[in-house]
């Protein structure tokens, strides 16, 4: 199973996103924005990182460390 990454923001949209991939058989490991990002997401992603958007490294980090190759 591939892990997706999922940089999702406001609105109905990361939900959207997330359910596609899910059904493609791929696992959802979400960056949720801080700022942004509706808790809810939580329930559907299979790993969820909240963090702003200015936090780059820790993005990056997040994903290799979920070994994302796919956003």
């Amino acid at each position: 199973m591939e892990n997706v990454g999922l940089v999702a923001g406001n609105n109905r949209f990361p939900f959207l996103v997330a359910e596609e991939i899910k059904r493609s058989g791929s696992s959802v490991v979400c960056i949720a924005l801080k700022e942004e990002a509706d808790a809810g997401l939580e329930k559907l992603c299979d790993k969820t990182y909240r963090l702003s958007i200015w936090e780059f490294q820790k993005i990056i980090d997040a994903l290799k460390s979920e070994n994302v190759e796919t956003l």
